[in-house]
């Protein structure tokens, strides 16, 4: 992603999405698929006027196997991937509502502080809720929680 916020999401058979993925500038996504050479499994939608920079599969490939610096930072992007995503897998099974939503809102501002430190996360309810993994009704009550409590602004 060369510009702007994307984010990517399943969607089960109620309508129901699930954000996999929020990317800002500078990061990487679509390649599980191009290393694993099966199909896209995740839908992506820009989140704010966005550039992105296409790498054909076969440009790719070839520069990871010529060059061994590029491969070592793709393993290092998977492996945080999967550490990431294991966290966050142990944290819906074990944690409470409000831990979720904390630790949602902490990794969201670390990712936006990275590209803009004075900004305000600027996700909808709906994609915060999909990120946590809980009904809308339920963040939104949390959130107050938080706002009453004088956590956030």
């Amino acid at each position: 992603l060369k510009a702007g916020k994307v984010k990517t999401f399943k969607t089960n058979a109620d309508g129901k999405e699930l954000i996999t993925g929020l990317f800002t500038a500078g990061e990487f996504f679509g390649y599980l698929a191009l290393l694993d050479e099966s199909d896209h499994t995740d839908s992506a939608v820009a989140l704010e006027d966005s550039e992105l920079v296409y790498i054909p599969k076969d440009e790719f490939r070839q520069l990871v196997s010529a060059n061994p610096a590029v491969s070592e930072g793709f393993i290092r992007l998977l492996a945080n991937r999967v550490s990431e995503r294991e966290g966050q897998l142990l944290g819906m099974a074990y944690n409470s509502l409000r831990r979720r939503v904390a630790d949602a809102l902490l990794r969201l501002h670390a990712q936006q502080r990275a590209q803009n430190p004075d900004a305000p996360i600027q996700l909808s309810r709906d994609d915060l809720a999909s990120v946590v993994g809980t009904a809308t009704e339920s963040l939104i009550r949390t959130l107050s929680e938080f706002r009453h409590d004088g956590l956030i602004d």
